[in-house]
């Protein structure tokens, strides 16, 4: 890309990301208002009733409409008939459920959106690294070698003195004598 380009497409990225933002509130705004809601869908079936004593043929010819509420769980679909009474409070608290989910779907959908357009603004402002300096020899690189863990063994005296350490500087009596000039560790017999 041009160099003169890239404040053009840097400001375009911008403009992209601001646009995302207030899609992104507006979405939030939406989800915080969200009340009560219940999982599932409300829709109507037709069943057939069978009575003692009637064919199957004959119930199947009297088919009984009936309003269910319908939801997953554990990997398998629940049904739940409804009555009259509760019908309309049901369907209105599974439209919330199914706009709450459609929120969080337009939340996702705007993140991957605002990601990518955070990759192209990185893009577009990035800068090469600069050229070696004349005469200088690049720096060698940093030996990866193996990291080892050493296990020793503390003696019960190394033990105490380690937790005496601890508990002095947890009350603050070794802060600022780390960089006291150390004394010579004494020979243990």
């Amino acid at each position: 890309m041009h160099p003169c380009l890239l404040p053009i497409v840097a400001a375009g990225q911008r403009q992209i990301l601001r646009d995302l933002a207030a899609e992104y509130g507006r979405q939030l705004r939406q989800i915080l208002q969200v009340g009560e809601l219940v999982k599932g869908s409300v829709y109507q079936i037709e069943t057939a009733l069978r009575q003692p004593g009637l064919s199957l043929r004959y119930a199947a010819r009297r088919l009984h409409p009936a309003t269910v509420l319908s939801w997953s769980e554990a990997g398998r679909t629940r049904m739940r008939s409804l009555g009259v009474d509760r019908r309309d409070r049901i369907r209105r608290l599974s439209e919330q459920y199914r706009r709450l989910r459609q929120a969080r779907a337009d939340v996702v959908r705007l993140h991957q959106q605002m990601l990518h357009a955070i990759d192209q603004l990185e893009q577009a402002l990035r800068l090469p690294p600069p050229p070696p300096l004349a005469g200088h020899a690049p720096p060698a690189r940093a030996h990866r070698g193996r990291v080892v863990e050493i296990r020793y063994r503390q003696s019960p005296q190394d033990a105490e003195l380690f937790a005496q350490a601890l508990r002095a500087f947890a009350r603050g009596e070794l802060v600022g004598r780390l960089d006291a000039p150390r004394r010579p560790l004494a020979r243990r017999s």
